[in-house]
């Protein structure tokens, strides 16, 4: 559960930096920052479960 969590607040702040530059990109920084954050949110979860699942057996 250690890295699950460790990616999911990596996920979160990767998520929002990129976010802001999209949103800034399409004129609508608030939207990118909840979809971009959203994204590395569900992304970190998914890589930090992956690893939790194959280092501890």
């Amino acid at each position: 559960m250690n890295n699950t969590s460790r990616f999911l607040a990596i996920g979160l702040v990767l998520g929002g930096g990129i976010g802001i530059v999209f949103g800034a990109a399409t004129s609508s920084i608030p939207m990118g920052i909840v979809f971009g954050a959203g994204g590395g949110l569900i992304i970190g979860l998914a890589i930090g479960n992956y690893i939790d699942r194959h280092t501890n057996p």
